[in-house]
């Protein structure tokens, strides 16, 4: 007998991938596999618009020894054999309940990752894990669930990816941290201030929390979550970062320390995200510290070499990391507050760069400026040629946000052919397996650095409403929470998305521009529907 069920929800969920195999252990009882119950082998689940979430049950185990069992459902493609599952969750009651409710827009992502359209369902597999914590025992048979999607809702599955890796990242990164700041690594490291990450990662991390809770505004429940959870918390951790350096305005330094050293660019990162949060909450703590940092960058301003932005305190040349973002950071203060400085100056930081710094030939930037001889202002300037994605990123940005604010049809015209020459440089064809399809993949493996040219092109499609590069983005993502780039057992990324096994070691830095990427991602396409 085949079951219809018609449900939905709105909802993300948190999926922890446990797996141990049945092994001796003293005072430890043998497990049976528990039987599946419902819903029944071979059901069709209908993922509808309005309703409830699907209940999975299953027996209660039997252990030897009468211990309580503790249980995992595990989901994976009907070929699979639950070695790398597409989704697991653990049940109420610390994981000994024998009931499961998943809510239909997590249903709705395993179903899409797997390659459901409207009018083309696909079949899964579930099965659950019982275990004492160290023995343990599958199901005794699987089930088997056909799944057919109503609605294309391409955002389901971002944001439920966002959300689940934005957990992960918390538990292997900050719980447990010395002064709740976010570790460099996982597994961590007791390096400098306990393992702490430069704030180059804080703000990478606070970056993901920043688009993590605009794309939070399409669902009242996580919302909540993240304004309960995390907001805080994550900014009383980046204000630790905050100092004055020799009695120089106050900005983010490297390490929570009052002698150390701060970089333009690193406080450009933060200031944007800070504007962001403003513009999203009308919170004006959040206006401040975008003040804050603006003004920390000015203090990195002078005529050397025509203006533009130095890299850190101290430092005698001038970059496009640190001059580009100050343009989209000051164009971001104008829409904010309408003070016309901000606009002057965000003008002046483009032009600045677009001159000295844009390779005339094939429009993208590249990375840096200096003098022949640093202590003398009239020496020959020396032009680093290297470029890197997130360096045209931001002038694409910046020249869309000038482009709406002014109306000048030149920006528009600049931001599409940096885009488009970003695009043909750094994107190539690529198979995934994961996605059963041809896509474009990335060529330079800084995922941090392509996290940053995806706010260019977002910015960009907002405006031309053209989504090539901004799918192009999509599928890649897709490609990477599908396939073995992600650990199932940690739901952290290998940051080489063409790898066939996860990485034994991951930063924060990596980790949090994946979540920024997801969650812009699913907010983009939410704003679709």
């Amino acid at each position: 007998m085949i079951a219809i069920y018609t449900l939905a929800v709105a909802s993300a969920i948190y999926f922890v991938a446990c797996e141990k195999k049945e092994q001796g252990g003293l005072g430890e009882g043998r497990v049976q596999g528990v039987d599946l119950r419902a819903p029944v082998d071979g059901s069709t689940v209908t993922l509808a618009e309005n309703g409830d979430g699907l209940q999975f049950k299953w027996s209660e185990a039997t252990v030897s020894n009468g211990t309580l069992a503790f249980y995992t459902v595990v989901f994976d493609k009907a070929s699979g054999d639950f070695s790398q599952p597409i989704m697991s969750r653990r049940p109420d009651k610390l994981g000994s309940a024998t009931v499961l409710t998943v809510p239909r827009m997590t249903l709705d992502s395993l179903a899409r990752a797997v390659g459901a359209t409207v009018g083309n369902p696909v079949d899964i597999k579930w099965t659950v894990q019982a275990s004492t914590g160290i023995n343990g025992a599958l199901a005794k048979q699987p089930f088997t669930l056909k799944l057919e999607v109503t609605q294309d809702q391409q955002g389901d599955m971002l944001m439920t990816a966002a959300d689940q890796m934005m957990d992960a990242l918390v538990t292997h990164f900050l719980d447990g941290m010395p002064l709740d700041i976010w570790g460099e690594y996982y597994p961590r490291r007791n390096t400098f201030w306990d393992g702490a990450s430069t704030v180059w990662g804080q703000g990478a991390a606070f970056s993901g929390y920043t688009a993590l809770k605009v794309m939070g505004e399409h669902d009242q429940a996580l919302k909540a979550k993240y304004a309960t959870l995390y907001d805080n918390r994550l900014l009383t951790s980046i204000d630790k970062f905050r100092n004055q350096r020799q009695g120089g305005p106050e900005g983010y330094a490297v390490f929570p320390g009052g002698g150390d050293e701060r970089f333009y660019d690193d406080n450009v990162w933060i200031g944007l995200d800070m504007v962001d949060l403003y513009m999203l909450t009308k919170d004006t703590k959040y206006l401040d510290r975008a003040k804050l940092v603006w003004n920390f960058v000015l203090s990195g301003t002078n005529d050397l070499m025509g203006g533009g932005v130095h890299w850190k305190e101290g430092d005698k040349g001038k970059n496009t990391c640190s001059t580009a973002p100050a343009a989209v950071l000051g164009a971001k203060l104008y829409q904010a507050t309408n003070e016309q400085v901000y606009l002057d100056r965000a003008k002046e930081f483009y032009h600045w760069v677009k001159d000295r710094l844009q390779d005339p030939e094939d429009k993208l930037y590249w990375d840096n400026i200096k003098l022949s001889d640093p202590d003398n202002p009239g020496s020959a300037v020396i032009v680093d040629k290297t470029k890197f994605t997130y360096n045209a990123g931001q002038p694409v940005q910046a020249a869309v946000l000038l482009y709406e604010i002014t109306g000048d049809n030149q920006y528009l015209t600049d931001a599409r052919e940096t885009a488009e020459a970003a695009y043909k440089h750094w994107f190539k064809p690529y198979h995934s397996s994961a996605l059963g399809e041809e896509i474009v993949m990335w060529t330079d493996n800084n995922v941090w650095f392509n996290a940053i040219l995806l706010r260019g092109y977002i910015e960009l499609c907002r405006v031309d409403k053209d989504e090539k590069y901004v799918q192009a983005y999509r599928k890649i993502m897709q490609h990477a929470w599908m396939s073995p780039v992600r650990d199932a057992q940690t739901n952290l990324l290998n940051n080489d998305f063409k790898a066939t096994a996860p990485r034994p070691e991951s930063g924060i830095l990596y980790q949090g521009a994946c979540v920024e990427m997801l969650a812009r991602l699913g907010d983009f396409e939410a704003k679709k529907l």
